[in-house]
């Protein structure tokens, strides 16, 4: 029988608040990040291993998993300064199921790994997404479904951003509010310390964490307890284990800062971003969170106010910051860097709204809060309109080289198959590359269209744990991407219609 006038009404309410929630926004801006990853992935995706694919992942990983020799101290060995353990499982476990070393494959797992980074940031940051959801929709948005990272879209071998990242903030969440010692800080550290066999930056991780704690102490908001002081030199002293034993490759010297100039300047570029041009960007851009600090130090705010979080991540971001000023002195923008320092502009952002919901904020508040969005959000579409376009036109040509290079010497065992400019052939070396190929454990495991014989393949693929996996195919992969990205960009549609329709003709109740 048709439900009562009282039970529908009560149905009627329900979706209405639903739909009313900031779940709708920041939901849907979620799955519109993932939908634009997977478009972008189906329509430019390429099924060639790039660069430090063919030594991190087929020399390092592939051959020895295949020949069944493959142990722990291979997988925590470094790749350059880094100890890639969480990126290594992860393309295993992608091999594994596609069935072969499907680069597309490994492009969605990392898609749903940035995914899960952002439902987590979002879920850490809730209180303060929820009181300006549409906000920070906008900026989840203009920040990863608009493509900044793109490299690490379309690179298969890029999951190490998105593990740092999945690792840190939780961990910098739990020990920023926790007791030390506690059950919870003890997984906080637990977390810090994973995250240096995600990348070498992981390594900050436990010294970023350290910095609230101290800050909390110092103003009286935490208890100056010898167990609090002990967790504190704990974290500190992580750190500083961890950078002992990295070693830093004597290869990569040219890309570190070569003088205290060099650095400021590519620190001020990455704190900064995307401000670009002037040496104080990194002030403009933190404004929100030094005067959230500010406030906070002021107030001496209990230690489990979410905005401790905000502050804890924007140190370990200034710190990841240094290291990259550091380490990769003259790319300190890069691509690839993008979705790391894109969370400074989040941090930023919810520091503004917990700032404008304060009950003393004043109209001048209101405007500067106006301001810096506006401002921030310009930027980014510039910075998007100028940069993207061009990288993608390059990056697609460049990656039929790629493919055109690696097919060709499968047919002719002709190493000048792959003498090509920079960028256009697999890799810059040639004789190395041949030598990889030619190894069956790694020519077995290349996708069909390479055209490597029947036999070499499936004899590699039967030494698979899952023997083969699902078969996907590069070209299916790019399909399933597809279909995926249109599903999800019609139900945000559909979603976000009914949410406007409902406010229409069901106003907001008092």
């Amino acid at each position: 029988m048709p439900p009562s006038p009282t039970s529908y009404q009560r149905l009627l309410n329900r979706a209405i608040d639903l739909l009313g929630s900031p779940l709708v926004p920041i939901g849907g801006a979620l799955l519109l990040v993932l939908a634009a990853k997977l478009y972008l992935i189906a329509i430019a995706g390429n099924p060639t291993p790039f660069w430090d694919q063919w030594g991190g992942e087929a020399i390092d990983l592939f051959i020895p998993y295949v020949d069944g020799r493959l142990t722990l101290a291979d997988l925590i060995s470094p790749h350059n300064e880094h100890r890639i353990f969480f990126t290594r499982l992860w393309a295993l476990l992608v091999l594994e199921l596609a069935g072969n070393w499907n680069v597309l494959a490994e492009m969605i797992a990392n898609a749903l790994l940035h995914l899960g980074v952002l439902v987590l940031l979002a879920w850490l940051l809730r209180s303060l997404m929820a009181q300006a959801p549409w906000l920070m929709a906008l900026f989840l948005i203009l920040l990863f479904a608009v493509p900044f990272g793109i490299e690490n879209t379309l690179w298969g071998f890029q999951s190490q951003f998105y593990f740092v990242l999945l690792l840190s903030v939780p961990a910098l969440a739990l020990l920023a509010s926790a007791a030390a010692l506690s059950a919870r800080w003890m997984v906080g550290l637990a977390l810090a310390m994973a995250a240096y066999f995600a990348m070498a930056s992981g390594a900050l991780t436990p010294i970023g964490a350290a910095a609230v704690p101290i800050v909390q102490m110092l103003i009286g908001a935490r208890r100056r307890t010898p167990r609090e002081v002990a967790g504190v030199a704990m974290l500190i002293g992580t750190t500083i284990l961890a950078i002992a034993v990295t070693t830093l490759p004597p290869d990569t010297g040219h890309s570190r800062a070569q003088d205290i100039g060099q650095w400021l300047s590519a620190f001020s570029r990455a704190a900064g971003w995307p401000l670009r041009g002037i040496i104080v960007a990194p002030i403009v851009l933190n404004a929100p969170v030094l005067l959230l600090l500010w406030r906070l130090v002021r107030d001496k705010v209990e230690p489990r106010d979410a905005a401790w979080r905000l502050i804890a991540i924007a140190a370990w971001l200034a710190l990841q910051c240094a290291s990259l000023a550091y380490g990769r002195a003259a790319a300190a923008v890069m691509s690839r860097y993008l979705d790391l320092l894109a969370l400074g502009v989040i941090v930023n952002a919810a520091a503004l709204v917990r700032l404008s919901a304060d009950a003393a904020a004043g109209r001048a508040q209101v405007a500067a809060t106006a301001g810096w969005t506006a401002i921030v959000a310009a930027l980014l579409a510039l910075s998007a309109a100028v940069t993207l376009p061009r990288f993608y036109l390059l990056d697609r040509a460049a990656a039929q080289s790629r493919t055109e290079a690696l097919s060709l010497f499968i047919r002719t065992d002709d190493v000048r198959a792959f003498v090509r400019p920079m960028f256009w052939a697999p890799t810059p070396f040639p004789e190395r590359l041949a030598a990889i190929v030619r190894r069956p454990e790694i020519a077995g495991l290349l996708p069909d269209q390479f055209g490597v014989s029947p036999a070499v393949r499936s004899a590699t693929r039967q030494r698979l744990a899952l023997h083969g996996g699902l078969g996907l195919s590069p070209a299916t992969t790019a399909r399933l991407a597809l279909y995926a990205a249109a599903a999800l960009f019609a139900a945000v549609a559909a979603l976000w219609a009914a949410a406007a329709s409902l406010r229409l003709v069901y106003p907001p109740r008092p």
